[in-house]
């Protein structure tokens, strides 16, 4: 902005006679973060997951990063994500920069070990940051429970007499097996 004095006495100093103000313009984008996967899941199977970031702007978001913390027992599998690296039990994504307005989604799966314990709540979280700041970080975070459940493979076969004569007593066997 520019003001100059228009006065009708010559200004003995007119170096003096502009202004300028810079103003400086912040940017902020609110990024939101949500996780999905199966209500259950038996003990050894794989758990798909689907996480989808929105960046609501109003600037485009910087260096935004998505970290995945997974439970005890519950293991990340190949191929992830373009940009993501396991780091200890964390699934870590350098998903670059983020335009406004624009989704973002990581698919991905994981595998539940066989030991773990049906009637277990396997709760994952997920976090996302960017170096752009965020006017509602609190929904910056999420998370999603899978709970795990009893899984049988019960096998059951039956021998004995072929035929019988009537009032004769027949013998049958019933042989159950649990494969698991």
């Amino acid at each position: 902005m520019c003001i100059r004095d228009r006065l009708s006495t010559p200004d003995p100093v007119s170096g003096n006679n502009n202004v300028s103000i810079t103003t400086p313009v912040a940017t902020q984008a609110d990024l939101a973060i949500s996780k999905s996967a199966p209500a259950t899941v038996s003990a050894g199977e794989t758990l798909a997951y689907t996480i989808s970031l929105y960046n609501y702007g109003p600037s485009d978001a910087r260096t935004v990063q998505v970290t995945d913390t997974f439970p005890s027992g519950v293991t990340p599998l190949l191929p992830y994500p373009a940009g993501c690296g396991l780091v200890g039990s964390k699934l870590v994504c350098n998903v670059g920069d983020v335009a406004a307005q624009t989704t973002l989604l990581l698919v991905f799966q994981a595998q539940v070990d066989s030991t773990v314990t049906p009637g277990t709540l396997l709760r994952n979280k997920v976090v996302v940051t960017s170096s752009t700041a965020d006017p509602d970080p609190i929904n910056n975070a999420a998370q999603v429970d899978t709970s795990v459940q009893a899984a049988g493979d019960l096998t059951i076969s039956k021998s004995g007499t072929l035929s019988a004569n009537a009032g004769e007593l027949v013998t049958y066997t019933l042989i159950i097996t649990n494969n698991g």
